[in-house]
């Protein structure tokens, strides 16, 4: 991989005693889901920040700046969901709260997360390497892992050429990362998992690990919304085509592009 790095109480970056926040979006119309969450942070002795998230369901699409519905809807060849800007919106929010801070990295999550005896070892083995922006702890699929380096605690972390992945549920994130990831955010043109993913994008070191580090909640339906809205017909997805095959046409390269993790201060 390329630069900087991770997570829950103290650990050491190089040779600099730090702390890494844990920041957990939640919108406040779900309590229940926060105190689980919580719960299953303090089984670990680990402190998680509130970051409350932007409902979606009070927002005005076609005013708000940033957000693109015409364009998303051509490109995902279906309508923007107003659940799908919120959830953009918020982690934007939990990137810029992170920012605001002085810490070097940040685990930012969802609040159906269930943390495991391996989320913040891996996260402070992290901490000691550079070469990386974002690394993925969840992603719901790893079709054609290309491994890009391993960690002392033998985590591969790597890229696959098939995509996208899915989910933004848990990542970690670093400083200068932060700062880049948040120029390739705007506009939105495609959910946030995606763009989560697209580090040709803005030049942005994004990786994830092989195994899952974190695990989900059981039984935790979306708060984005019950159903996604349909395709539009075939006719109307012509530009979707288009952009898809050059997205994946993009994704493998990237997913080849040599890196170099390594151990080490910025």
């Amino acid at each position: 991989m390329t630069r900087d790095p991770a997570a829950g109480s103290d650990f050491k970056h190089g040779d600099r005693p730090a702390t890494i926040p844990v920041f957990v979006i939640n919108l406040d119309r779900s309590p229940d889901r926060y105190a689980r969450v919580a719960q299953s942070a303090a089984r670990y002795g680990i402190a998680i920040e509130r970051v409350p998230g932007i409902d979606g369901a009070s927002l005005d699409l076609p005013s708000l700046p940033g957000i693109e519905p015409r364009t998303f809807a051509r490109v995902n060849g279906r309508p923007m969901l107003a659940g799908e800007a919120g959830c953009y919106l918020s982690h934007m929010k939990a990137i810029r709260t992170f920012i605001e801070g002085d810490a070097d990295m940040a685990l930012i999550c969802e609040d159906d997360v269930d943390f495991t005896d391996e989320t913040m070892p891996f996260l402070r083995d992290l901490s000691q390497y550079q070469g990386w922006d974002i690394v993925k702890l969840f992603s719901f699929r790893t079709h054609g892992f290309i491994r890009h380096g391993d960690t002392s605690g033998a985590v591969a972390i790597g890229r696959c050429l098939a995509g996208p992945v899915g989910s933004s549920a848990a990542y970690a994130i670093s400083r200068a990362g932060a700062e880049r990831f948040l120029k390739s955010l705007e506009p939105m043109i495609v959910p946030y998992d995606v763009a989560l993913e697209r580090g040709w994008h803005g030049s942005v070191r994004v990786f994830m690990t092989e195994r899952k580090k974190i695990a989900l909640q059981p039984e935790q339906p979306s708060t984005i919304s019950d159903a996604y809205s349909g395709k539009y017909p075939f006719y109307r997805r012509v530009g979707t085509l288009f952009f898809r095959a050059s997205e994946y046409l993009k994704r493998m390269h990237f997913a080849r592009s040599a890196t170099s993790l390594r151990k080490g201060s910025a």
